[in-house]
This record gives structure tokens, sequence and C-alpha cells, in this order.
């Protein structure tokens, strides 16, 4: 909700939210009428709230806690204009105690420079103040916006996965980081054609027929094998923009048009591009489609952010209107979700003009997949495609480019290239319990809150509360966050029955950061106890909260839990004799650097 002293000043709010992308709908009825009741002589309108440009900060406060009542309101933007009248001084001070009563925020901006003398003056007494202060309008909806998206990610990451998000696996990045190997052995930072068909391949994406020739001859052969139209595009090392020189030249129909494009094509790289070395030209079927889907999936080298995926509008979309979306690396599939209807294109997914509506997960998940791959392959630089067209087969790429610099193919264990740290997807281990069975000690993901919720379903009630702490059931957001941990503040990891990726959990483990020690906790299935499972996993867990830079380890033991309390003692673990009692005791292990740590 806005809140205003003017009809001006509220009409400048609601045109800030408007370009921020925050929604100011409507009050509710109740609402409506007792703003009428305390205001009876002012004409006030749904949403902008105008009180008038006398109203003194008491009316400011009562008007605040109203609107705040709303169900409807998460929050409010309290913009006060210069009036000979209303003044900071008593009017913070009253928002101040209004916003008190509340856990919404409460934003207030002020327009006249000279008011931010009060404001700094009204804050040095206010302390304990809750009120957001912000300089203009414009800033108070931005910084709204973006609270609103952190909500937005915080409920996401706490809600259940709806599908599976899936990944790159093993075998396609072994083939992805050959690929990347043979180009900067080569000297090259640019995949050549048939590489970057082979990496669309290894994506998931689909590329359209074509073929590299050398000469017209073997172009002439090569439409007719493909079957015109087609396109050709000249493929060489040095090369700018290939469109804006001539060098792509589409909708090639006949043998005729061929020879013609082929002469034209010849003369615009002599004349644009005279020191490129031509590897040949790619004679490309042309691809029958709808122009309003043509989409843009780019992975990008941002100067701060480190890489970055877009999606949104190709062609004009992108580069005049800037029709697109930026997520970070990894997504997850509600980011992934978010991401692909945030551009106006979005609208032509659904059914649009006769056309079918768009296969969208089938979208989701190949925005995941360019985000695993910018989280895998650090020395990628950029991966452009555009255009790419739905169609019922999967995600067809009419046009793709792909350039890596001087950087390591895998990345490192804290995944430094990145600025949000991604489960360690490709940290497994093969593990051997006592009774010989082969498990796999593994990272919890995103996509296994099904199996953790049918693991800790299974535990008895002792283990389950000696595990958890509590005898309350498990909420599915809880199992849902403790698959997404924070991985530059904790771990979830667990020990799966075989490497197959449906494979049942034995046990599972997380450690997280405290203020100067880490703390763990560990749970194994009932069935499998005496395997030397938990110790399996206890070492693990050691072994990454003492990369981390940890020197302690810390776990917490409930009374009655003898069990546990031989296995930590046996582990080298010492309990707090200060810490005892009907609460849990706490042992603690100082922790040895594994070699070669930081």
């Amino acid at each position: 909700a806005v809140i205003a002293n003017g009809s001006g000043v509220a009409a400048l709010a609601a045109d800030a939210a408007d370009r921020a992308g925050v929604q100011i709908e409507g009050l509710s009825n109740r609402t409506i009428q007792r703003l009428h009741k305390v205001h009876p002589e002012e004409r006030i309108p749904v949403n902008p709230v105008v009180i008038g440009a006398g109203a003194p900060g008491a009316r400011f406060a009562e008007t605040l806690g109203i609107v705040l009542d709303d169900p409807a309101v998460n929050g409010a933007v309290v913009v006060v204009g210069p009036s000979p009248v209303s003044t900071l001084d008593p009017t913070l001070t009253e928002l101040a105690r209004a916003a008190l009563k509340t856990y919404k925020p409460v934003v207030v901006s002020w327009l006249s420079s000279r008011s931010t003398p009060a404001v700094v003056r009204q804050l040095e007494r206010l302390p304990d103040s809750r009120l957001i202060a912000v300089r203009s309008p414009e800033l108070a909806m931005r910084a709204f916006g973006l609270l609103a998206d952190r909500s937005a990610l915080i409920e996401a990451r706490r809600s259940p996965p709806a599908a599976r998000r899936g990944r790159l696996g093993a075998a396609k990045l072994v083939r992805i980081r050959l690929i990347c190997r043979r180009a900067l052995e080569t000297g090259r930072h640019f995949l050549l054609p048939w590489e970057v068909r082979a990496l669309l391949e290894a994506l998931g994406f689909l590329a359209v027929p074509a073929q590299l020739v050398a000469g017209l001859p073997e172009a002439l052969e090569a439409a007719r094998s493909i079957g015109y139209p087609v396109a050709l595009k000249a493929s060489s090392e040095g090369l700018g923009s290939r469109s804006a020189s001539g060098l792509v030249i589409l909708g090639v129909d006949s043998s005729e048009a061929l020879e013609a494009a082929w002469r034209r094509l010849t003369e615009n790289l002599a004349q644009h591009a005279p020191l490129a070395r031509l590897e040949g030209v790619l004679v490309e079927k042309m691809s029958a489609h709808s122009i309003e889907r043509e989409l843009s999936l780019n992975v990008r080298l941002d100067a701060v952010l480190g890489p970055v995926v877009e999606f949104g509008g190709a062609g004009l979309a992108r580069t005049l209107y800037k029709d697109f979306a930026v997520g970070l690396p990894p997504l997850a599939l509600a980011e992934a979700e978010r991401l692909a209807r945030t551009p106006k294109i979005s609208q032509a997914l659904d059914a649009y003009r006769g056309l079918p509506a768009v296969d969208r997960p089938q979208l989701h998940a190949a925005l995941c997949r360019l985000a695993d791959f910018a989280a895998a392959v650090p020395a990628l630089r950029e991966l452009r495609l555009e255009p790419v067209v739905p169609t019922p087969e999967g995600l067809l790429v009419l046009n793709a480019e792909a350039a890596l610099y001087d950087a390591p193919l895998e990345p490192d264990r804290t995944y430094r290239h990145l600025v949000v740290r991604p489960a360690p997807v490709e940290a497994g281990l093969a593990v051997r319990a006592k009774n010989g069975a082969e498990m796999r000690l593994r990272a919890l993901l995103e996509d296994d809150f099904e199996r953790l919720r049918a693991f800790i379903e299974s535990l008895s009630e002792s283990s389950f509360y000696y595990r958890f702490h509590t005898a309350a059931a498990l909420s599915e957001e809880r199992i849902a966050s403790l698959c997404r941990p924070d991985w530059s503040r904790a771990g979830a990891w667990a020990i799966a029955e075989s490497a197959r990726e449906d494979a049942p959990l034995a046990a599972s483990g997380r450690w997280s950061a405290g203020e100067d020690e880490a703390e763990f906790g560990i749970a194994v299935r009932d069935d499998l106890h005496r395997l030397g499972l938990a110790r399996i996993l206890l070492a693990h867990l050691e072994r990454e909260a003492a990369l981390e830079g940890f020197h302690t380890m810390a776990g917490y033991v409930l009374p009655g839990n003898e069990p546990m309390e031989r296995f930590m003692e046996a582990s080298g673990y010492v309990v707090d004799p200060e810490v005892r009692g009907a609460q849990a005791r706490r042992w603690s292990k100082r922790l040895t650097p594994p070699a070669g740590a930081h």
C-alpha cells in the first residue's frame, strides 16, 4: 500500500511501483470503511491512500495502522511531500511507533532534500526504529521490490519441489570438458561449428541438420542432401558479428540462388573480414517456425557477478527492447520457472495466436542445465543460443556460439567463480558398509525431497526424537530446506544404498556453521545400525568442516541416548561438564585440518 500526503506524490509513487514490479492492489471493503470513518473530510482513494497535505504525524500513523491490518497488504510505503503543514520531525516519530506494532515492512520516503537533515536527526534519536528510510519514492519502491524478491526466494527455498529438477550427468560433463579442452589445447578460445553442435547435444538441445563445406560444388551437394531452403554461414576465426558483415545468408531455396549467395558471401568476406582464416561455410537447413517464439538462452560472464544465465526474446526483442531476465547459477527449479516467466516473451509461450502451448517444464530443465554447465566449467566465457525455437521434440537451436577463456575446466571445492555456492554434485564417494554392501556417499540435492521424507518417516520414534530433538513431525517446508542448505555455511550429505539416482537413503547427516565452531547431526536408518555408516558419515562431515576453516566440531546428545554417547566417545569427542541435566549434553572434538587445507 502507498500512503501519501498529496495526489501528486501518490502518483509518483504509483509510477515508481510499476517500474519496480511492485503491485499496488485495492484495499478490502472493511479497510476502506475504517479509513472513511477516521477521515470523513478526506476523499480517500482505494490505493494509494491520500490523506491530505495538512495531515499531522498522528494521522499518518493511524492510517498506517489501518492499512497494515488489511490481510492483503504485505507492507507500506509512506511518501511525505513538501508541505507548509506536514513536517518530518513528529511524523517520523509517530510512524516509528506504528511500525513497532507490525511485522510488515514500512518504508518512508521524502521528496525534498531539505528534509534529509530532519530524517537523520530523527533516526539518531530512534535507534530501535524499524522504519526503512529511503530518499525518494523511486528508491523506496525499488527497496520494497527487492524485499519482495527476497521473500519469494526464501519461500521457494522452503517449498517442496513440484517436479524433479534433473542435472547434467557425469558422462555429459566429461564430454563437455573434453570439447572445451581440445579447443584450449589448440590455442583457440572459441568453439568451431562441429564442436558447438556436439556441445548442444550434450546439453540436451536439438540442432538443425547442417554440413561444413569448403567450396561451391560441396555446398550444392550438401543443399541437395539436406533439402532446400538452406542458410549459408561463414565459419572462420576472428569473425565478429557475421550477420552485420553479410556473412549469413538465409532462405536460399534453389541451386541458382545458392550460387548467387555463395558469390555474395565470398565478396562480403573479402570486404569485411579480409584477414579471417576461413574454415569453411556451414550449409544449414532452414527451419520453419513462428517468429513470435524465437527465444534467446545465454550464459555470459559478468564482470561482477561471474557467469549468469539469461533468458528472453531473440533478435530485436533482446537488442532493442532488452526483453530478457537474468539468473545466477546454480538455478533451483523454482528459480528457473521464475526466470522463464519474467520477460514479456513468456506470454507467447502459452497458447498464443492459434499456436499450442510450449512445454514449459522442458524449458525450465534447459535453463537448469545451462546453469549446471556454468557452474561445472569455470572456463566458460559465453554461450549464446539465439534463436531457439520450441518444438514438440525439444528446443531447436538455430544459431549457437561458444567462447572460453583461460581458466580451469573444473571448479574448486568452493566454486569461487560463482556468487552462489552450489551443492558439490560431483563430490560423491563409493563407501562400503561392514556387511560388504557397496553404497554411495553424496550431497543431498533438491531432487532428494521425496527420498529424504521417506527416510525420515522410516525412523523409529526414538531415532527421530534423538536426531531432531522433537517428537513433532517435520513439515514439508522443513524437509525441503534440509535438501537446500546454504553450502557456504552448511552441508547436507547422505549415504544412498547404491549409486542409482533413485536409490533409497541409508543415512543422512548435516554440519552447519556456528559462531566459532561447526555443529553436526546424524541419523541412520534403524535396520542399518551397527554397519559403520554413522562413522563414515561423521568422518566426512568433520573433513568438510575442517576444510571450511573450523577447528572444533560439536554435537548435542539428548539424555537417554546412550548408544550415541558411546559412539561420540569412541569417535574422540569429549563431553562438556558444564552442560548437564535435562538439556542435551554437548560433545566436542578438536579437528585436524586435512592435508593441503588452508
